[in-house]
């Protein structure tokens, strides 16, 4: 038996969320804002984390004893959100959000750079972005 500890919860944390959808997240909002607010943001932002990290890291064994949850009851359910997942991912359905993107289709490679590149800021946009204006 396997028990749940820190570096499997940070390890399924890092797969779930990642990196690459936090930066995005930052992308979209980093449009209409100065680099001092974003710093604010930044800052603000990981502080919040680290805050709810902490409390929810301090309090998991008490909220699993006052619910009476096991670890094998978290490894299902969690194994049984990961394989729905992975079969919606198949399949090709997005989970969530509107109806009208049920389906979303593979996009070109070229459009899929165009469309990423036209997100970011100009300030951060590599030379190859500033021809495809």
């Amino acid at each position: 038996m396997s028990a749940i500890t820190l570096s499997t919860v940070f390890v399924t944390f890092f797969a779930v969320v990642g990196p690459p959808k936090v930066l995005l997240a930052f992308a979209q909002l980093s449009q209409t804002r100065a680099p001092a607010e974003l710093r604010k943001l930044t800052l603000v932002s990981s502080l919040v984390a680290a805050v709810v990290g902490l409390v929810l890291a301090y309090s998991a064994d008490f909220m699993a004893a006052l619910f009476h949850i096991s670890d094998q009851s978290l490894q299902l359910a969690g194994g049984v959100i990961f394989f729905i997942y992975a079969v919606a991912l198949v399949l090709g359905v997005h989970l969530g959000g509107s109806k009208e993107d049920a389906h979303l289709a593979n996009p070109s490679p070229t459009a899929s750079a165009n469309c990423c590149c036209r997100t970011w800021p100009a300030r951060w946009r590599s030379p190859p972005c500033w021809s495809s204006r």
